[in-house]
Parts: structure tokens; C-alpha cells; sequence
């Protein structure tokens, strides 16, 4: 149980280390908030008999994302971070500590190794995906706060995890399932915020362009009428210049 605790909490360490260290946080951030998290996994831990798992989960949701909003600023960011680190750290953990309930009732030590390794290289092939596509860029560009959207993503989150957690599945099998509907939940939910946010940029750019087009509509007209009385002017010089 303590080295499954301790493969649990590395994992999310380092994920939240690839996805935000020198993308979206600097040193000073980062390190706040990893010393914080790996103190409140010790005390939850340590006291794990005084608190529920439903507890936990919803302790550690909080305590990530506030981090996050407070150093981004941003409602939608926060919680599509969430999401990914918990969906990345339970796809792992789905490939090897609950396909091996299969095979072996507790899992083998060098498992935890490999679920660290993969963890580790699928943070690190993530981390370089955002790199590329610059994906933290596209909500500088959101004016709206998303409060509710936000809000609905973290607690279906919430939601799936406890279901997981908390209920006592019969069967292997059961619990499999349990796990991939979390994995499709997070996955549908961050595919979705996705699309989501390019419409709204789509709309913003449209809505800015068609503000542009106002704009020089009225400089046209502004332009045309313009040309109109200073030729009217000029005619009106030439007829006195004439008659003079």
C-alpha cells in the first residue's frame, strides 16, 4: 500500500512538473506548488484514517487547481490542467496496476517501476505536444471566464473518480470498466473544451474582423464624402478665381 501511495503521488508530481514548468509556470511557482502537494499527500496519508477517499480526492482536486488559477489567472486553464493530469495518471495506471488484478492479486514491485517510466514518458511526450502546437497560447485570447463551464468539468471529474473509489466493485472486471469511464470522460471532456474554445476564438476573430470591416466602411464613406465637398470646393474656386 505505501509504495502503490508512493507511485500515486510521484506520478502526479511529475506530470504536473511536464505540463507546467517553463510552459505556464516559472521556477519559483512550480516549486510552490509541487512542495505543496507532497505535503498534503504526507498528511493525508498519515491520517488517512480520519478522512475518507472522497475527501482526498476532492482535498487534492481543490488544492491543484487553485494552485493553477492563481498562477494563471484563467477558470478554463485550470481545470482543462486537471483534467489532463488526472486522465494522464489514471490512463497508466489503468495500463498496468488494474490490468494486473487479471493476473496477480498484488502487483509485482517492478510494476510500479514501469507505471513510473510510462508515466514519465507520456508526461514528457505530452509536454512537447504543447510545445508545439503552442496549446496554452489559445486562452490568452478568451474574454470570458467560463465560471459554470469550469465549474461542471471539475465536478463530473469529481464525480467519476469517487464513483471508482468509493464503491466496493465485485469483480475485476467491474472496476476496469470503472476506469474507462473515467479515462472516456476526461478524454470526451478536454476534446470538447478543445473545440469549444477554437469556436469561441473563431468567433472572437470573426466578430473582430467584422468590426475591422465597420470600421473601414465608415473611413470609405468618411473618405467619399470628403472628396465630394473638396471638389465642390475646388469648382467653387475655380468659378471665382475665373470670375475675378
Amino acid at each position: 500500500m505505501f509504495i502503490i501511495a508512493i507511485n500515486y503521488s510521484l506520478n502526479l508530481l511529475f506530470i504536473i512538473f511536464f505540463l507546467s514548468y517553463k510552459l505556464l509556470l516559472n521556477k519559483r511557482q512550480t516549486t510552490i506548488m509541487l512542495f505543496s502537494i507532497v505535503v498534503l499527500f504526507a498528511i493525508l496519508y498519515f491520517f488517512g484514517d480520519f478522512f475518507s477517499i472522497s475527501f482526498d480526492l476532492a482535498f487534492m482536486f481543490l488544492l491543484i487547481f487553485t494552485y493553477f488559477y492563481l498562477f494563471t489567472k484563467k477558470w478554463l486553464l485550470s481545470a482543462i490542467l486537471l483534467i489532463t493530469v488526472y486522465t494522464l495518471n489514471g490512463f497508466v495506471w489503468f495500463l498496468t496496476f488494474d490490468f494486473s488484478r487479471l493476473f496477480w492479486t498484488e502487483p509485482p514491485l517492478v510494476l510500479a517501476v514501469i507505471n513510473f517510466l510510462l508515466t514519465v514518458l507520456f508526461a514528457f511526450i505530452l509536454r512537447q505536444l504543447l510545445k508545439k502546437f503552442n496549446f496554452y497560447a489559445m486562452f490568452d485570447h478568451l474574454v470570458k471566464k467560463y465560471y459554470l463551464f469550469s465549474f461542471i468539468l471539475i465536478t463530473g471529474l469529481f464525480i467519476v473518480n469517487a464513483i471508482h473509489f468509493f464503491y466496493p466493485w465485485p469483480t475485476t472486471f467491474g472496476n476496469l470498466y470503472s476506469s474507462l469511464i473515467i479515462f472516456l470522460y476526461s478524454t470526451n471532456g478536454i476534446i470538447f473544451t478543445a473545440f469549444f474554445i477554437r469556436s469561441e476564438l473563431s468567433q472572437e476573430k470573426l466578430n473582430h474582423l467584422a468590426s475591422q470591416s465597420d470600421y473601414y466602411n465608415i473611413q470609405s464613406e468618411n473618405l467619399h464624402d470628403f472628396k465630394h465637398d473638396y471638389n465642390n470646393i475646388l469648382l467653387s474656386l475655380a468659378l471665382h478665381i475665373k470670375k475675378k
